[in-house]
């Protein structure tokens, strides 16, 4: 999504323009927002070590639990 973005902006105000579409002009305004766009860089950077950290977390679960066994 984030590779992509500008072109998202640009098919959202092409509908909007186009078709009158009030749904894609309130998408294209809401995805603009610097708030939108920072959490999408943020979850873009952060979740793929997130995602990591939680596998080893569970790895290291699962191996304590047949410890115990």
């Amino acid at each position: 999504m984030r590779r992509c973005l500008p072109s998202v902006y640009k098919s959202l105000e092409r509908e909007a323009e186009e078709r009158n579409d009030a749904r894609a002009a309130g998408l294209s305004k809401f995805s603009q927002n610097y708030q939108f766009v920072f959490t999408l860089h943020m979850m873009c950077d952060v979740l793929p070590h997130l995602s990591d950290l939680s596998k080893a977390m569970q790895v290291y679960q699962q191996n304590e639990n047949i410890k115990f066994i």
